[in-house]
Protein backbone atom coordinates (compact mmCIF):
# COMPACT_ATOMS: atom_id res chain seq x y z
CA UNK A 1 0.00 0.00 0.00
CA UNK A 2 1.28 3.49 -0.84
CA UNK A 3 2.19 5.64 2.14
CA UNK A 4 0.72 9.06 2.87
CA UNK A 5 2.95 11.85 1.63
CA UNK A 6 3.61 14.86 3.84
CA UNK A 7 3.00 17.13 0.86
CA UNK A 8 -0.63 15.94 0.71
CA UNK A 9 -1.47 17.39 4.13
CA UNK A 10 -2.45 20.93 5.06
CA UNK A 11 0.21 21.02 7.74
CA UNK A 12 2.94 20.19 5.25
CA UNK A 13 5.46 22.63 3.86
CA UNK A 14 4.92 24.26 0.50
CA UNK A 15 7.93 22.71 -1.22
CA UNK A 16 8.39 25.81 -3.37
CA UNK A 17 10.90 25.65 -6.20
CA UNK A 18 13.74 28.16 -5.88
CA UNK A 19 12.13 29.63 -2.75
CA UNK A 20 13.70 31.87 -0.16
CA UNK A 21 14.92 28.90 1.85
CA UNK A 22 17.20 27.80 -0.97
CA UNK A 23 19.05 31.13 -1.13
CA UNK A 24 22.76 30.93 -0.19
CA UNK A 25 22.37 33.63 2.50
CA UNK A 26 19.59 31.74 4.31
CA UNK A 27 21.04 29.39 6.94
CA UNK A 28 20.20 25.70 7.05
CA UNK A 29 17.03 24.79 8.98
CA UNK A 30 16.60 21.22 10.22
CA UNK A 31 13.80 19.50 12.17
CA UNK A 32 15.07 17.85 15.34
CA UNK A 33 13.98 14.38 16.39
CA UNK A 34 12.38 13.90 19.80
CA UNK A 35 15.65 12.57 21.21
CA UNK A 36 17.60 15.54 19.84
CA UNK A 37 15.03 17.93 21.34
CA UNK A 38 15.41 16.31 24.75
CA UNK A 39 19.22 16.54 24.49
CA UNK A 40 18.96 20.29 23.82
CA UNK A 41 16.57 20.78 26.76
CA UNK A 42 18.86 18.80 29.09
CA UNK A 43 21.94 20.75 27.97
CA UNK A 44 20.41 24.21 28.47
CA UNK A 45 17.91 23.42 31.23
CA UNK A 46 14.95 24.75 29.26
CA UNK A 47 11.58 23.60 27.91
CA UNK A 48 10.02 23.97 24.48
CA UNK A 49 8.14 27.17 25.35
CA UNK A 50 11.39 28.85 26.40
CA UNK A 51 12.59 28.78 22.79
CA UNK A 52 12.13 31.72 20.38
CA UNK A 53 9.16 31.23 18.05
CA UNK A 54 9.17 30.95 14.25
CA UNK A 55 5.92 31.23 12.26
CA UNK A 56 4.72 28.12 10.34
CA UNK A 57 4.59 30.20 7.14
CA UNK A 58 8.08 31.68 7.51
CA UNK A 59 9.65 31.71 4.01
CA UNK A 60 12.85 30.19 5.35
CA UNK A 61 11.11 26.86 6.10
CA UNK A 62 8.69 26.62 3.19
CA UNK A 63 10.90 24.04 1.43
CA UNK A 64 11.29 21.58 4.30
CA UNK A 65 8.70 19.20 5.68
CA UNK A 66 7.87 20.51 9.14
CA UNK A 67 4.83 21.10 11.31
CA UNK A 68 3.61 23.54 13.96
CA UNK A 69 5.09 22.33 17.25
CA UNK A 70 8.35 21.08 15.71
CA UNK A 71 11.72 22.32 16.98
CA UNK A 72 14.19 23.54 14.36
CA UNK A 73 17.96 23.71 14.52
CA UNK A 74 19.36 26.66 12.54
CA UNK A 75 23.02 26.45 11.53
CA UNK A 76 24.83 29.66 10.56
CA UNK A 77 28.41 30.41 9.56
CA UNK A 78 30.35 32.10 12.36
CA UNK A 79 33.39 34.39 12.40
CA UNK A 80 34.62 33.01 15.73
CA UNK A 81 33.63 29.39 15.23
CA UNK A 82 33.01 27.24 12.18
CA UNK A 83 29.26 27.21 12.83
CA UNK A 84 26.75 28.69 15.26
CA UNK A 85 23.59 26.78 16.20
CA UNK A 86 20.31 28.20 17.44
CA UNK A 87 16.88 26.71 17.99
CA UNK A 88 13.34 27.82 17.16
CA UNK A 89 9.92 26.52 18.11
CA UNK A 90 7.36 26.48 15.25
CA UNK A 91 4.33 28.29 16.61
CA UNK A 92 1.27 26.04 16.99
CA UNK A 93 -1.91 26.97 15.15
CA UNK A 94 -5.54 26.31 16.08
CA UNK A 95 -6.32 22.62 15.86
CA UNK A 96 -2.66 21.64 15.54
CA UNK A 97 -1.67 21.50 19.17
CA UNK A 98 1.27 19.39 20.28
CA UNK A 99 0.85 17.07 23.21
CA UNK A 100 -0.08 13.50 24.08
CA UNK A 101 -2.10 11.99 21.22
CA UNK A 102 -5.68 11.28 22.22
CA UNK A 103 -7.49 8.13 21.10
CA UNK A 104 -8.99 8.54 17.64
CA UNK A 105 -12.23 6.66 17.16
CA UNK A 106 -11.94 5.45 13.59
CA UNK A 107 -12.56 1.89 12.45
CA UNK A 108 -12.16 1.52 8.67
CA UNK A 109 -14.84 -0.74 7.23
CA UNK A 110 -12.50 -2.45 4.77
CA UNK A 111 -12.07 -6.20 5.37
CA UNK A 112 -8.56 -7.61 5.33
CA UNK A 113 -9.36 -10.99 3.77
CA UNK A 114 -8.38 -11.47 0.13
CA UNK A 115 -9.06 -14.18 -2.40
CA UNK A 116 -6.86 -17.25 -2.31
CA UNK A 117 -7.32 -20.11 -4.80
CA UNK A 118 -9.17 -23.20 -3.61
CA UNK A 119 -6.84 -26.05 -2.73
CA UNK A 120 -9.27 -28.69 -3.99
CA UNK A 121 -12.00 -28.84 -6.59
CA UNK A 122 -15.40 -28.61 -4.90
CA UNK A 123 -19.00 -29.32 -5.83
CA UNK A 124 -19.89 -25.67 -6.45
CA UNK A 125 -17.09 -25.15 -8.95
CA UNK A 126 -17.75 -28.56 -10.55
CA UNK A 127 -21.43 -27.74 -11.05
CA UNK A 128 -20.50 -24.47 -12.72
CA UNK A 129 -17.85 -26.10 -14.93
CA UNK A 130 -20.20 -28.81 -16.17
CA UNK A 131 -23.06 -26.38 -16.76
CA UNK A 132 -20.99 -23.99 -18.82
CA UNK A 133 -19.30 -26.75 -20.79
CA UNK A 134 -22.72 -28.09 -21.72
CA UNK A 135 -23.54 -24.66 -23.14
CA UNK A 136 -20.20 -24.52 -25.02
CA UNK A 137 -19.00 -21.73 -22.73
CA UNK A 138 -15.80 -21.48 -20.67
CA UNK A 139 -16.27 -21.67 -16.90
CA UNK A 140 -16.46 -17.99 -15.96
CA UNK A 141 -16.66 -18.25 -12.16
CA UNK A 142 -13.35 -17.23 -10.63
CA UNK A 143 -11.13 -20.20 -9.88
CA UNK A 144 -12.99 -22.71 -12.05
CA UNK A 145 -11.06 -22.74 -15.33
CA UNK A 146 -7.80 -23.87 -13.80
CA UNK A 147 -9.34 -27.19 -12.75
CA UNK A 148 -10.03 -28.23 -16.34
CA UNK A 149 -7.19 -26.37 -18.10
CA UNK A 150 -5.11 -28.65 -20.33
CA UNK A 151 -1.49 -28.25 -21.44
CA UNK A 152 -0.48 -24.72 -22.66
CA UNK A 153 1.59 -24.11 -19.52
CA UNK A 154 4.23 -22.28 -21.55
CA UNK A 155 1.64 -19.96 -23.08
CA UNK A 156 -0.19 -19.24 -19.81
CA UNK A 157 3.05 -18.53 -17.95
CA UNK A 158 4.06 -16.08 -20.67
CA UNK A 159 0.65 -14.36 -20.46
CA UNK A 160 0.79 -14.26 -16.65
CA UNK A 161 4.25 -12.67 -16.76
CA UNK A 162 3.03 -10.03 -19.20
CA UNK A 163 0.07 -9.22 -16.98
CA UNK A 164 2.14 -8.89 -13.81
CA UNK A 165 4.84 -6.87 -15.54
CA UNK A 166 2.32 -4.51 -17.17
CA UNK A 167 2.96 -5.34 -20.81
CA UNK A 168 0.90 -3.00 -22.99
CA UNK A 169 -0.85 -5.39 -25.39
CA UNK A 170 -0.92 -9.11 -26.14
CA UNK A 171 -2.80 -10.75 -28.99
CA UNK A 172 -4.05 -14.27 -28.16
CA UNK A 173 -4.51 -15.99 -31.52
CA UNK A 174 -6.10 -19.32 -32.37
CA UNK A 175 -8.61 -20.83 -34.73
CA UNK A 176 -12.28 -20.98 -33.79
CA UNK A 177 -12.81 -23.56 -31.06
CA UNK A 178 -9.17 -23.69 -29.93
CA UNK A 179 -10.07 -22.23 -26.51
CA UNK A 180 -9.10 -18.54 -26.68
CA UNK A 181 -11.95 -17.44 -24.42
CA UNK A 182 -11.15 -20.29 -22.04
CA UNK A 183 -7.53 -19.10 -22.02
CA UNK A 184 -8.56 -15.59 -20.92
CA UNK A 185 -10.54 -16.93 -17.97
CA UNK A 186 -7.69 -19.27 -17.09
CA UNK A 187 -5.38 -16.26 -17.11
CA UNK A 188 -7.80 -14.48 -14.77
CA UNK A 189 -7.63 -17.48 -12.43
CA UNK A 190 -3.83 -17.23 -12.41
CA UNK A 191 -3.89 -13.50 -11.62
CA UNK A 192 -6.99 -13.23 -9.42
CA UNK A 193 -5.11 -13.23 -6.10
CA UNK A 194 -2.69 -10.44 -7.03
CA UNK A 195 -4.26 -8.23 -9.70
CA UNK A 196 -7.35 -6.33 -10.74
CA UNK A 197 -8.74 -8.32 -13.69
CA UNK A 198 -11.66 -7.68 -16.03
CA UNK A 199 -12.88 -9.81 -18.95
CA UNK A 200 -15.05 -8.09 -21.58
CA UNK A 201 -16.90 -9.67 -24.52
CA UNK A 202 -17.23 -7.57 -27.64
CA UNK A 203 -20.71 -7.51 -29.17
CA UNK A 204 -23.08 -5.07 -30.81
CA UNK A 205 -23.30 -2.96 -27.66
CA UNK A 206 -19.61 -3.04 -26.65
CA UNK A 207 -16.94 -2.01 -29.13
CA UNK A 208 -13.76 -0.01 -29.67
CA UNK A 209 -15.55 2.60 -31.78
CA UNK A 210 -17.22 3.71 -28.55
CA UNK A 211 -14.61 3.65 -25.75
CA UNK A 212 -17.28 4.45 -23.14
CA UNK A 213 -18.92 1.05 -23.76
CA UNK A 214 -15.67 -0.84 -23.14
CA UNK A 215 -14.75 1.22 -20.06
CA UNK A 216 -18.21 0.66 -18.59
CA UNK A 217 -17.89 -3.07 -19.20
CA UNK A 218 -14.38 -3.10 -17.74
CA UNK A 219 -15.52 -1.28 -14.62
CA UNK A 220 -18.59 -3.48 -14.11
CA UNK A 221 -16.66 -6.75 -14.60
CA UNK A 222 -13.45 -5.97 -12.76
CA UNK A 223 -12.47 -8.12 -9.79
CA UNK A 224 -9.81 -7.59 -7.15
CA UNK A 225 -8.48 -10.03 -4.51
CA UNK A 226 -10.59 -8.33 -1.84
CA UNK A 227 -13.78 -7.84 -3.89
CA UNK A 228 -13.86 -11.55 -4.79
CA UNK A 229 -13.94 -12.46 -1.10
CA UNK A 230 -16.56 -9.93 0.00
CA UNK A 231 -20.07 -9.57 -1.41
CA UNK A 232 -20.34 -6.00 -0.04
CA UNK A 233 -18.61 -4.81 -3.21
CA UNK A 234 -20.64 -4.69 -6.40
CA UNK A 235 -17.40 -4.89 -8.35
CA UNK A 236 -13.67 -4.41 -7.96
CA UNK A 237 -13.91 -0.70 -8.75
CA UNK A 238 -16.00 -0.17 -5.62
CA UNK A 239 -13.43 -2.09 -3.59
CA UNK A 240 -10.50 -0.12 -5.05
CA UNK A 241 -12.23 3.16 -4.27
CA UNK A 242 -13.34 2.06 -0.82
CA UNK A 243 -9.87 0.85 0.12
CA UNK A 244 -8.22 3.96 -1.31
CA UNK A 245 -10.39 6.39 0.70
CA UNK A 246 -10.05 4.35 3.88
CA UNK A 247 -6.28 4.06 3.41
CA UNK A 248 -5.89 7.82 2.99
CA UNK A 249 -7.93 8.46 6.12
CA UNK A 250 -6.18 5.90 8.33
CA UNK A 251 -2.78 6.84 6.87
CA UNK A 252 -3.37 10.52 7.57
CA UNK A 253 -4.47 9.80 11.13
CA UNK A 254 -1.44 7.57 11.73
CA UNK A 255 0.88 10.19 10.22
CA UNK A 256 -0.45 12.94 12.48
CA UNK A 257 -0.43 10.64 15.49
CA UNK A 258 3.20 9.70 14.90
CA UNK A 259 4.07 13.39 14.78
CA UNK A 260 2.51 13.84 18.22
CA UNK A 261 -0.51 15.97 17.30
CA UNK A 262 -3.64 15.94 19.41
CA UNK A 263 -6.14 14.28 17.10
CA UNK A 264 -9.08 16.68 17.10
CA UNK A 265 -11.74 16.70 14.41
CA UNK A 266 -10.71 20.23 13.45
CA UNK A 267 -7.22 18.93 12.73
CA UNK A 268 -7.95 15.58 11.12
CA UNK A 269 -10.89 16.48 8.85
CA UNK A 270 -9.18 19.17 6.72
CA UNK A 271 -5.99 17.09 6.49
CA UNK A 272 -7.87 14.03 5.27
CA UNK A 273 -9.74 16.10 2.71
CA UNK A 274 -6.50 17.71 1.59
CA UNK A 275 -4.77 14.33 1.31
CA UNK A 276 -7.59 12.92 -0.83
CA UNK A 277 -7.69 15.89 -3.16
CA UNK A 278 -3.93 16.12 -3.57
CA UNK A 279 -3.46 12.40 -4.09
CA UNK A 280 -6.17 12.45 -6.76
CA UNK A 281 -4.46 15.38 -8.45
CA UNK A 282 -1.30 13.29 -8.64
CA UNK A 283 -3.39 10.58 -10.29
CA UNK A 284 -4.18 13.10 -13.04
CA UNK A 285 -7.91 12.43 -12.79
CA UNK A 286 -10.58 14.57 -14.37
CA UNK A 287 -12.57 17.04 -12.30
CA UNK A 288 -15.69 15.99 -14.19
CA UNK A 289 -15.31 12.45 -12.95
CA UNK A 290 -14.42 13.30 -9.37
CA UNK A 291 -16.34 16.21 -7.94
CA UNK A 292 -14.31 17.64 -5.05
CA UNK A 293 -17.42 18.44 -3.00
CA UNK A 294 -18.51 14.80 -3.23
CA UNK A 295 -15.07 13.65 -2.19
CA UNK A 296 -15.15 15.91 0.83
CA UNK A 297 -18.60 14.60 1.74
CA UNK A 298 -17.41 11.01 1.42
CA UNK A 299 -14.34 11.73 3.53
CA UNK A 300 -16.38 13.46 6.23
CA UNK A 301 -18.86 10.59 6.39
CA UNK A 302 -15.93 8.27 7.03
CA UNK A 303 -14.39 10.51 9.69
CA UNK A 304 -17.53 11.40 11.54
CA UNK A 305 -19.26 8.07 10.98
CA UNK A 306 -22.54 9.95 10.62
CA UNK A 307 -23.66 8.08 7.52
CA UNK A 308 -22.86 4.86 5.72
CA UNK A 309 -20.33 5.02 2.93
CA UNK A 310 -21.77 5.08 -0.57
CA UNK A 311 -20.08 2.89 -3.18
CA UNK A 312 -18.26 4.43 -6.11
CA UNK A 313 -20.82 2.90 -8.50
CA UNK A 314 -23.60 4.67 -6.58
CA UNK A 315 -21.79 8.01 -6.53
CA UNK A 316 -20.59 7.80 -10.15
CA UNK A 317 -22.99 5.57 -12.13
CA UNK A 318 -22.39 4.24 -15.64
CA UNK A 319 -24.33 7.05 -17.29
CA UNK A 320 -21.64 9.48 -16.09
CA UNK A 321 -19.16 7.76 -18.41
CA UNK A 322 -19.00 9.04 -21.98
CA UNK A 323 -16.56 8.94 -24.88
CA UNK A 324 -14.93 12.21 -23.77
CA UNK A 325 -14.09 11.04 -20.24
CA UNK A 326 -13.82 7.26 -20.72
CA UNK A 327 -10.03 7.24 -20.53
CA UNK A 328 -10.13 9.45 -17.42
CA UNK A 329 -12.23 6.76 -15.76
CA UNK A 330 -9.81 4.08 -16.93
CA UNK A 331 -6.92 6.15 -15.64
CA UNK A 332 -8.65 6.49 -12.26
CA UNK A 333 -9.20 2.74 -12.07
CA UNK A 334 -5.55 2.16 -12.93
CA UNK A 335 -4.35 4.72 -10.38
CA UNK A 336 -6.48 3.26 -7.58
CA UNK A 337 -5.07 -0.20 -8.32
CA UNK A 338 -1.55 1.20 -8.41
CA UNK A 339 -2.22 2.79 -5.01
CA UNK A 340 -2.57 -0.80 -3.78
CA UNK A 341 0.50 -1.90 -5.80
CA UNK A 342 -1.63 -4.01 -8.15
CA UNK A 343 -1.46 -4.25 -11.95
CA UNK A 344 -4.68 -4.09 -13.98
CA UNK A 345 -5.35 -6.77 -16.61
CA UNK A 346 -8.12 -6.36 -19.19
CA UNK A 347 -9.11 -9.27 -21.42
CA UNK A 348 -11.13 -8.35 -24.53
CA UNK A 349 -12.68 -11.36 -26.21
CA UNK A 350 -14.21 -12.11 -29.62
CA UNK A 351 -12.34 -9.52 -31.69
CA UNK A 352 -12.90 -11.62 -34.83
CA UNK A 353 -16.62 -10.83 -34.60
CA UNK A 354 -16.01 -7.08 -34.88
CA UNK A 355 -16.10 -4.86 -37.95
CA UNK A 356 -12.99 -5.11 -40.17
CA UNK A 357 -13.02 -1.58 -41.47
CA UNK A 358 -10.04 0.76 -41.40
CA UNK A 359 -11.91 3.05 -39.00
CA UNK A 360 -12.45 0.21 -36.55
CA UNK A 361 -8.81 -0.89 -36.65
CA UNK A 362 -7.82 2.75 -36.06
CA UNK A 363 -10.18 2.85 -33.05
CA UNK A 364 -8.52 -0.28 -31.62
CA UNK A 365 -5.10 1.31 -32.06
CA UNK A 366 -6.27 4.55 -30.41
CA UNK A 367 -7.70 2.64 -27.45
CA UNK A 368 -4.40 0.85 -26.90
CA UNK A 369 -2.44 4.09 -27.19
CA UNK A 370 -4.64 5.74 -24.54
CA UNK A 371 -4.53 2.84 -22.11
CA UNK A 372 -2.77 3.82 -18.83
CA UNK A 373 0.72 2.35 -18.21
CA UNK A 374 -0.48 0.23 -15.27
CA UNK A 375 -2.89 -1.66 -17.55
CA UNK A 376 -2.15 -4.75 -19.65
CA UNK A 377 -4.62 -5.58 -22.44
CA UNK A 378 -5.13 -9.07 -23.88
CA UNK A 379 -7.17 -9.38 -27.07
CA UNK A 380 -8.30 -12.64 -28.66
CA UNK A 381 -8.78 -13.30 -32.35
CA UNK A 382 -8.09 -15.66 -35.23
CA UNK A 383 -4.78 -15.60 -37.14
CA UNK A 384 -6.52 -14.57 -40.35
CA UNK A 385 -7.90 -11.51 -38.54
CA UNK A 386 -4.35 -10.22 -38.46
CA UNK A 387 -3.05 -11.58 -41.74
CA UNK A 388 -6.23 -11.64 -43.81
CA UNK A 389 -7.31 -14.05 -46.53
CA UNK A 390 -8.32 -13.76 -50.15
CA UNK A 391 -11.92 -13.33 -49.11
CA UNK A 392 -11.48 -11.33 -45.89
CA UNK A 393 -9.66 -8.12 -45.07
CA UNK A 394 -7.04 -8.39 -42.34
CA UNK A 395 -5.30 -5.87 -40.14
CA UNK A 396 -2.06 -6.42 -42.09
CA UNK A 397 -3.42 -4.82 -45.24
CA UNK A 398 -5.57 -2.21 -43.49
CA UNK A 399 -3.73 -0.66 -40.54
CA UNK A 400 0.04 -1.14 -40.51
CA UNK A 401 0.66 0.33 -37.05
CA UNK A 402 -1.87 -1.97 -35.39
CA UNK A 403 -0.57 -4.93 -37.38
CA UNK A 404 3.01 -4.30 -36.21
CA UNK A 405 1.77 -4.04 -32.62
CA UNK A 406 -0.19 -7.29 -32.72
CA UNK A 407 2.36 -9.16 -34.83
CA UNK A 408 5.22 -8.68 -32.36
CA UNK A 409 3.02 -9.43 -29.33
CA UNK A 410 1.34 -12.70 -30.28
CA UNK A 411 0.71 -15.75 -28.14
CA UNK A 412 -0.42 -18.58 -30.41
CA UNK A 413 -2.71 -21.38 -29.27
CA UNK A 414 -2.48 -24.64 -31.24
CA UNK A 415 -5.27 -27.16 -31.68
CA UNK A 416 -5.59 -29.80 -28.95
CA UNK A 417 -3.97 -33.19 -29.47
CA UNK A 418 -5.67 -36.50 -28.77
CA UNK A 419 -3.59 -36.70 -25.59
CA UNK A 420 -4.93 -33.28 -24.54
CA UNK A 421 -8.51 -34.43 -25.10
CA UNK A 422 -7.97 -37.56 -23.02
CA UNK A 423 -6.66 -35.44 -20.16
CA UNK A 424 -9.56 -33.02 -20.61
CA UNK A 425 -12.09 -35.86 -20.43
CA UNK A 426 -10.51 -37.17 -17.25
CA UNK A 427 -10.91 -33.73 -15.65
CA UNK A 428 -14.58 -33.54 -16.66
CA UNK A 429 -15.36 -36.98 -15.24
CA UNK A 430 -13.55 -36.03 -12.03
CA UNK A 431 -15.81 -32.98 -11.78
CA UNK A 432 -18.90 -35.16 -12.27
CA UNK A 433 -17.96 -37.27 -9.27
CA UNK A 434 -18.53 -34.22 -7.05
CA UNK A 435 -21.99 -33.37 -8.43
CA UNK A 436 -24.94 -35.58 -7.58
CA UNK A 437 -26.71 -36.83 -10.69
CA UNK A 438 -24.04 -35.60 -13.13
CA UNK A 439 -22.95 -38.43 -15.44
CA UNK A 440 -23.02 -37.21 -19.04
CA UNK A 441 -19.29 -37.55 -19.69
CA UNK A 442 -18.88 -40.64 -17.53
CA UNK A 443 -21.82 -42.31 -19.30
CA UNK A 444 -20.39 -41.60 -22.76
CA UNK A 445 -17.04 -43.04 -21.67
CA UNK A 446 -18.73 -46.14 -20.30
CA UNK A 447 -20.78 -46.62 -23.49
CA UNK A 448 -17.70 -46.24 -25.68
CA UNK A 449 -15.62 -48.57 -23.55
CA UNK A 450 -12.86 -46.15 -22.48
CA UNK A 451 -11.69 -42.55 -22.75
CA UNK A 452 -9.32 -43.63 -25.51
CA UNK A 453 -12.28 -44.97 -27.49
CA UNK A 454 -14.25 -41.75 -27.03
CA UNK A 455 -11.36 -39.60 -28.27
CA UNK A 456 -10.57 -41.97 -31.15
CA UNK A 457 -14.17 -41.92 -32.37
CA UNK A 458 -14.23 -38.13 -32.23
CA UNK A 459 -10.87 -37.78 -34.02
CA UNK A 460 -11.97 -40.10 -36.83
CA UNK A 461 -15.10 -38.03 -37.36
CA UNK A 462 -13.04 -34.83 -37.66
CA UNK A 463 -10.30 -36.05 -40.03
CA UNK A 464 -7.68 -34.78 -37.60
CA UNK A 465 -9.17 -31.25 -37.28
CA UNK A 466 -9.57 -31.26 -33.54
CA UNK A 467 -10.98 -28.41 -31.43
CA UNK A 468 -12.22 -28.21 -27.86
CA UNK A 469 -15.52 -26.75 -28.99
CA UNK A 470 -16.36 -29.55 -31.42
CA UNK A 471 -15.22 -32.16 -28.89
CA UNK A 472 -17.69 -30.86 -26.30
CA UNK A 473 -20.39 -30.86 -28.98
CA UNK A 474 -19.47 -34.48 -29.76
CA UNK A 475 -20.70 -35.44 -26.28
CA UNK A 476 -23.95 -33.55 -26.84
CA UNK A 477 -24.62 -35.23 -30.21
CA UNK A 478 -23.87 -38.81 -29.27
Amino acid sequence: MSKIKSSWLKLSSKHADNGVGSHELVPDHRVLSNKEIQDVFDEYGISKTDLPIIKPDDPAIEEITCFPGDVLEIVRDSRTAETARSYRYIEPVDGAKRGDATEWEYNPDVPDEKYTPEEDLNATLSRHILGNMGASMPPTNIGSCRWVAVDRETEIEKAESRGINKHDITFIEGELGFGKSFFLYWLRDRLADKSAVSIVDLDKSVGFESPETIVRAVRDNIHTPRSISHSKYANGMDELWDTYVSSVISGTVDHLKERGFELTEDLVSPNVTSAIHRSLEEMNTSGEILDKNKLQSIAESYINQKSSYQSFSSEFPDNNINNENAFDVLNLLSSLAEFQNMPVVIGIDELEKADRSEDHFAAINEFIENTPPNVSVFVTGTPELIDGTESKTGIKNTHQQLYDLFDKNRISLDNPSEKDLRTFTNKLTDAEELVEGANKYSKRVEEAGSIDDVVRKYANSRNGKLTFRSYIQHFEDN
